[in-house]
Formats: structure tokens, sequence, C-alpha cells
């Protein structure tokens, strides 16, 4: 009976012993679950915070971004985004998360850390992935923190693009994310800087690139300008001598000619009219680039400036044994207000092209 008893004592004793081992299993699982779950949604917040830097155009928003979501989503208790100064060879901070005093803020803002600071020796490697970590430091006493992690923006150094950096305060780390390598969050705080370089390095080449179009389209509105200018400069020194060249073939044919006297006049006139008519056209084109085409309104008749542009056309008609005529219909109205010169241009016009 007693040896009896002692084997159910050790049956019940290994029972336990696996119903344990099951609890502790079921608690591993739990917490393995756990991680993947943290883990999953990690990547979904950088994912979309990695679509969020994308599609931001200003590197001021970028930085912004970026320092809030080392603090909200992965649970450091600061964050400091630095620029790069060349002149001092140091890195300014220019944008941060966590120091709520004016105080913090104020020194903060006095710091230069130097890129030859031996703590950022690794950050030299020139990788997509490099990384810093320090405790008790340089560093630490220029961000106000006992611990960091760094990464470089840009795959140069020095990082031209700045250095993000993100740590704990002394008495507070138990409410953070403690800086501990390999970690999901210090996995996440790279890929947040990996991110955060190629959207600020996109922004700059998108502004690179709107600086050249602005510089060229600046370019290309002067050489219009100039040669709009010269056009209508060209046009206004033509027309001078042109128009004394018709003055004075008017008066030429009101001599005594000859037959073949005239007809050269005749001629004369001719092309000296076709010719002050194109460059009437050139100086209208320049006006209309220049946008300084004016407009003036005058009474007229539909009649009359039909009769005006066949006689300016009748000649190169006549040439080519062609008849014209106009017939305006009597339900046209007797006068009109507007631009006669330019209606009549594009009469003359139509009536060229025809």
């Amino acid at each position: 009976m007693s040896h009896e008893g002692n084997n159910n004592e050790q049956k019940i004793a290994k029972l336990e012993e696996q119903v344990k081992e099951l609890v502790r299993t079921e608690q591993r699982l739990h917490l393995v679950q756990y991680r993947l779950d943290e883990q999953a949604r990690l990547y979904r917040e950088l994912h979309s915070v990695g679509r969020q830097l994308l599609t931001t155009s200003d590197a001021e928003k970028l930085r912004s971004i970026a320092t809030r979501f080392a603090t909200e989503v992965l649970g450091y208790e600061k964050c400091v985004y630095c620029l790069y100064d060349l002149e001092q060879n140091a890195y300014v901070p220019h944008c941060f998360e966590g120091y709520h005093d004016q105080e913090s803020q104020q020194t903060l803002s006095q710091v230069a850390i130097p890129a030859n600071c031996q703590c950022l020796d690794s950050l030299s490697a020139s990788r997509a992935d490099a990384f810093a970590i320090g405790r008790c430091d340089n560093v630490c006493n220029f961000l106000q923190v006992t611990e960091w992690l760094a990464c470089p923006l840009g795959h140069k150094w020095p990082a031209t693009l700045g250095l993000l950096f993100t740590g704990n305060s002394e008495g507070r780390k138990d409410y953070y994310t403690p800086v501990v390598m390999g970690s999901e969050q210090a996995m996440g705080f790279i890929s947040l800087a990996s991110q955060t370089a190629a959207a600020l390095e996109l922004t700059h080449e998108r502004e690179m690139l709107e600086e050249r179009v602005a510089q060229r389209t600046k370019e290309l509105e002067s050489a219009s300008h100039a040669k709009s200018t010269f056009l209508a400069t060209m046009s206004h020194e033509i027309r001078t001598p042109m128009n004394a060249i018709l003055g004075f073939t008017q008066l030429l044919a009101k001599t005594p000619l000859s037959e073949d006297q005239q007809e050269f006049v005749t001629t004369i006139q001719r092309s000296g009219r076709s010719l002050l008519t194109l460059l009437n056209d050139v100086l209208d084109f320049s006006k209309i680039e220049a946008g300084e085409l004016t407009l003036f309104e005058h009474k007229f008749t539909i009649r009359e400036l039909m009769d005006l542009a066949i006689e300016h056309v009748l000649p190169a008609a006549q040439e080519k044994g062609i008849e014209l005529a106009a017939v305006v219909s009597r339900h046209v109205a007797s006068s009109y207000m507007g631009d006669e010169g330019r209606l009549r241009q594009i009469f003359v016009n139509l009536l060229g092209n025809a």
C-alpha cells in the first residue's frame, strides 16, 4: 500500500510538473505572439511614416515627422535632428522632441556636437545601416540624456543631411523604450533614419530641379523679351524709310511719266505696301509676345472695311487674273464699334491666304 501511494505521489508530481511546463510554454507563446504583434504594428507604422515622408516636399516638415515618430511611436523619451554646419564641422540641433521646459530647449539650442567626436566614430563607416550608441559620455552631456542612439542621414561622412539622435534621460528610463541595440525599436529607428535620408535627398533634388527650371524659365523669358524688343525696334526703324519711299512714289506717280515708268512706280508702290504690311505683322507679333498689344475702339462700317481690305490685295489678285468682289448682306448692321485696323488686318490676311 505504501509503495502504491508513493507511485501515485510521483505521478501527481509529474503531472504537476507537466502542467507547470505547459503554463510556461503558454506564457512563452503569449510573449512570442505579443512580440510578433508589436513587430507587425511597428512595421505598419514604419511603412506608413515612410509613405508620409516620401509624399512630403517640405524639409522642415520631414524633420518634424521623424522626431515625433521616434518619441510617439518608438517610445523614446527624446529625439533631436541635428544639421551639419560646415564652418564649425559640427552638428547643430535644429528640430527636437521631448525637451519640454524652456531651460532645456535654450541649453540645447547652444549645442554644437563636433563631427570628429570619438563617440561618433562608428558613423563614419559610410553605410546605410551605420549607427552609434553611447551612455554617460560627451554626447549625453550635449543632449541632456544618459543613453543615446544616433544614425547618419545619408551614406557619406560627414553626413551633410544631418544626424538623428534619440535617447532617454536619467530617472525616466522606466517610462520609455530603453536604448538596446538589436531591439525592434532600435532597428525601427535605424529604418526611420534611412527613410528620412531618402526623403530629404528626394526633396533636395526636387528643390534643385525647381531652381534650375525657374532659372531656365527666367532666361527664356529674358531671351523672348530681347527678341520682341529687337523686332519692335527693327520694325520701327525700317518703317520710317519705307513710309518715305511710299510717300515719294505717290508724288512721283502724279508727275508726267511714260507707260513703262508708270508701271515701275506702281510695282514699287505695291512692293512697298506689301513690305509695310509684313513689318506691321512683325510689329504686332512682338507686341503680342510682350503683352503690349492695344486695341482701340472706333465707329466703322463693314462695307468700307471690306472695300479697304479688297483694295489692299487687289493688285496681287489682278496679277493672277482673279476678280475680287465684296457682297455684304443687308442684315449686317450699318455700323459697329471696335478696332477697325485690327479687323481690316484679319480680312486682309484671310484674303491673302485665299
